[in-house]
């Protein structure tokens, strides 16, 4: 709301997100913003992959398994998620979708607290982004069953995408990227991506986001613009499909 209504000069901008741009305008019924017609779009930043895992006793061993699992214990299986609408959430809710599954959703304020409780076998299965899951997976304190990108993971390269287990084009991302405020002159946004798109390519920043298990994207406006507006529609139309709010 801030960046939407401060003075487009280009010094005010917002990292913003896959709830931000493509999410929220679905979850709630009123937004003091409008995705669409208040920003615009500089670049892309980053996309988070999303990795589907399970508490180290649930009794399915592979994504195949689990499927075949959850489809003969409809609503039994509990998954986590940071919370209502979440990209993790969102992802879980294609994958019931596209599998023809019922879970139960068990919405946490935060990732941490639902990881905590998935670590103590509280909840079953939970979508995580590669950032806060792989160190878990290594420790062999979660077991990691298909990741949600259309290639499988230079970090987890044994672990099979969601599409290899069976689920025909399945991916789904967390991601991030930059806007200012609509009006901002096109000279300054092609001076702002110049910029930003340079340092992402840069070495040092590609290796600190890889560390930490996050994939640097950089793009042009349009292109930024194109994705968040192909998303919102995405994620829109399950949304509504399945009748999520947050409010």
């Amino acid at each position: 709301d801030a960046v939407a209504h401060s003075k487009p000069d280009g010094y005010t901008l917002l990292t913003a997100d896959t709830a931000t741009l493509a999410a929220n305008p679905s979850l709630y019924k009123k937004l003091p913003y409008n995705a669409e017609k208040d920003f615009v779009h500089v670049s892309m930043v980053a996309r988070f992959p999303l990795i589907l895992v399970a508490t180290p006793n649930f009794p399915a061993r592979t994504l195949k398994e689990a499927i075949e699992y959850v489809q003969k214990n409809p609503g039994k299986v509990n998954f986590a998620s940071p919370g209502a609408g979440s990209p993790h959430h969102l992802a879980m809710e294609l994958f019931m979708d596209q599998t023809r599954t019922k879970m139960t959703h068990v919405p946490y304020k935060g990732a941490a607290p639902a990881v905590q409780d998935l670590l103590a076998g509280q909840v079953e299965l939970m979508f995580l982004d590669l950032a806060s899951g792989q160190q878990n997976v290594a420790a062999g304190k979660v077991r990691a069953l298909g990741v949600a990108t259309p290639k499988r993971l230079t970090a987890l390269p044994t672990v099979p995408t969601v599409a290899e287990a069976g689920v025909p084009g399945f991916e789904a991302y967390a991601w991030q990227g930059v806007v200012v405020p609509a009006g901002t002159p096109k000279p300054v946004v092609t001076r702002l991506n110049a910029e930003l798109v340079k340092a992402l390519k840069s070495a040092d920043v590609q290796k600190r986001f890889e560390g930490i298990g996050v994939e640097p994207v950089s793009s042009t406006p349009e292109e930024f613009a194109q994705y968040a507006h192909a998303e919102a529609e995405r994620w829109g139309k399950l949304i509504k499909a399945k009748g999520i709010t947050v409010d």
